[in-house]
């Protein structure tokens, strides 16, 4: 089988990555991993170079304005694909944050946005919670959720290009990345998280290990871009 590499660069936008101006920054910001991601998407070997944007609107029932995030608050958020409305499940409250228009929204001046080829946007309903730009957190495809929850049907489109291989980098890695990876390979992708290529919420680093151990159950290669891995060194000999 040929290999066609893409790369989704997941979430670095300034109310994530921005240690100062974010949000809901991750551990130590991430404005640092603009200088590997840049050196990814340079690379040609990759078929497209996707970015992933949190887009909620400001009624978001997931990301109330007044939640504190010290506090892991959850709610039930029903399911909207049709005919399982009946179905719901917890899910943590997170604070306000990557609102389109505001300034926390955007992607971080330090990418290279010339090279990214299409740009997902989720978390566009109120009602729909999506940590990967696959799918939401009831496991629906875009043609399965609330109509308008994300700008694109990540798998068409990557399937469409013939890709055959995903490579993950971004924030936060204990949440969007890993369900973006995990997604991503139950599409039937060759999946690839470049560890030292993200960023995390939880200052433990629990959530990470735990999210690294349901990765690889579901067939997901963690691994590495400082060492240059054989994976990336077959992008980059393309």
């Amino acid at each position: 089988m040929s290999f066609k590499p893409a790369l989704v660069v997941v979430d670095m936008q300034i109310d994530y990555c921005d240690p100062v101006k974010g949000k809901l920054a991750v551990q130590g910001g991430a404005l640092d991993l603009a200088v590997p991601i840049n050196e990814l998407l340079a690379m040609k070997g990759f078929v497209v170079r996707v970015a992933t944007m949190n887009s909620p609107p400001k009624n978001h029932k997931a990301m109330p304005h007044d939640h504190n995030p010290a506090k892991k608050s959850v709610i039930k958020l029903a399911n909207t694909k049709a005919g399982s409305e009946h179905e719901a499940q917890e899910q943590r409250l997170w604070p306000a944050h990557c609102q389109p228009g505001t300034e926390g929204w955007q992607i971080i001046h330090e990418i290279h946005q010339n090279l990214i080829d299409l740009v997902v946007k989720k978390n566009m309903h109120s009602d729909v919670m999506m940590y990967s730009g696959f799918k939401d957190t009831h496991g629906n495809t875009k043609n399965e959720m609330a109509e308008g929850a994300a700008s694109h049907h990540l798998e068409e489109e990557l399937k469409a290009r013939g890709v055959t291989d995903v490579f993950c980098v971004g924030t936060a890695g204990d949440f969007c990345v890993a369900h973006t990876a995990i997604h991503a390979a139950q599409a039937g992708f060759k999946t690839y998280v470049l560890s030292d290529v993200v960023r995390n919420i939880d200052p433990s680093g629990e959530e990470f290990e735990h999210q690294v151990k349901e990765m690889k159950k579901a067939g997901v290669v963690v691994t590495t871009f400082k060492t240059y891995s054989a994976d990336v060194q077959k992008v980059a000999e393309l």
